[in-house]
């Protein structure tokens, strides 16, 4: 199931990518599944959306990236388990982007798939927040990603 749902993922980027060292964007990727997984459910909205951010990550990994996506969503199965381990997993993550812009963006990418589908479940809403606080995003700029972004899927 995941393997189709991430097919872009394993295709050669046809867009330029963001600029990122390769643990910046292992992180946005864990970042990307933890939100998809929030839910339950991946929509096929929330699966454009998705595709289209990972066609803009290089990959240069020691391993391939079919193999850091399962377990990404290993990681992120995990975290769910507790707030707690949820919290610690989302910090970690936080700590490997390394700067305030790469976090906002991470964060931006994040909040595209959540809303995607126009649908933003409770667990996706309490997701986002602890991505606010974990990664430190100020909350008058966590507020204008936020709109921004519900501005785009016509969200209020």
């Amino acid at each position: 199931m995941f393997g189709r749902m991430f097919s872009k993922l394993l295709k050669k980027d046809q867009e330029a990518p963001l600029s990122l060292e390769q643990p910046q964007r292992e992180a946005i990727i864990d970042t990307l599944v933890f939100a998809m997984m929030a839910d339950g459910e991946m929509t096929s909205e929330e699966r454009d959306e998705l595709d289209g951010a990972f066609d803009r990550l290089e990959w240069s990994g020691e391993f391939d990236r079919e193999a850091f996506l399962d377990e990404s969503i290993a990681r992120a199965n995990q975290a769910k388990k507790s707030m707690d381990q949820a919290r610690q997993y989302i910090a970690e993550i936080g700590g490997r982007l390394q700067t305030d812009p790469i976090r906002d963006r991470a964060y931006e990418m994040a909040a595209r798939i959540v809303c995607a589908d126009r649908d933003v479940a409770e667990a996706e809403r309490g997701l986002m927040s602890m991505f606010i606080r974990e990664f430190q995003i100020p909350e008058a700029r966590a507020v204008e990603i936020s709109a921004s972004v519900h501005k785009d899927f016509e969200l209020l």
